[in-house]
């Protein structure tokens, strides 16, 4: 994981937006070896990354994935992971209602 101390401090680039996410979502994400930008707070609930464009989409696909009714087998199997799910729902809520630049947003070109 890269941490913001190895990188110039983000700025408002347009190519990059600051997401906050359930914590159980991001790092089930992170340790399945998919890309979670840059972590710029943490505390007990919530992840608070500096993201680019594929690695939002990745984000965002990948919770629609897990909250999604296809995953029931999946959480029947290991119902100790059902927080997962609703972790997952609440990141999608969250991730949606990003004020996204205009990279992440077709509408504003």
């Amino acid at each position: 994981m890269t941490t913001i101390d190895q990188v110039i401090t983000p700025t408002n680039c347009e190519c990059h937006v600051t997401v906050t996410v359930p914590r159980k979502f991001y790092w089930d994400h992170v340790e399945r070896d998919c890309a979670g930008g840059i972590v710029i707070n943490e505390n007990k609930m919530l992840v608070t990354a500096w993201v680019d464009v594929d690695t939002y989409e990745d984000l965002l696909g990948d919770a629609k994935h897990y909250a999604s009714d296809a995953m029931d087998d999946y959480y029947s199997d290991y119902p100790e992971e059902r927080g997962l799910k609703r972790s997952a729902a609440s990141a999608v809520r969250r991730l949606e209602a990003v004020n996204q630049p205009a990279p992440f947003n077709p509408a504003a070109h």
